[in-house]
């Protein structure tokens, strides 16, 4: 895990990492749970195609670029990490080892 784990009784603080102009509004707890499955998802889809494309290509922009957008989406995840579930932590881990050797 990337950093502290928070209460996911924190609707403020789960908002605001899963909603970056969410001005001090707070979603509720259906809602941030499918927030978090489908952006975690979503990171962890785009940090895999990366990995295989990084794999394959031989292409140094290419390359480049997709390594960019995997430390933009490991970042992202990084701010949702501390709200997950059991289940997309694992996505998590899974989707941080395939990008390992090219870090």
């Amino acid at each position: 895990m990337f950093g502290k784990k928070y209460d996911r009784k924190d609707l403020s603080g789960w908002t605001a990492a899963v909603i970056s102009n969410s001005h001090g509004r707070t979603a509720e707890l259906k809602q941030l749970e499918q927030a978090t499955e489908a952006l975690i998802q979503n990171d962890c889809r785009i940090i895999r195609e990366c990995a295989e494309i990084i794999a394959s290509t031989k292409n140094l922009d290419t390359r480049a670029s997709r390594l960019s957008l995997v430390k933009e989406r490991l970042s992202h995840l990084e701010t949702l990490e501390p709200y997950a579930d059991k289940k997309q932590e694992k996505l998590i881990t899974e989707a941080r080892n395939s990008v390992h050797g090219f870090l």
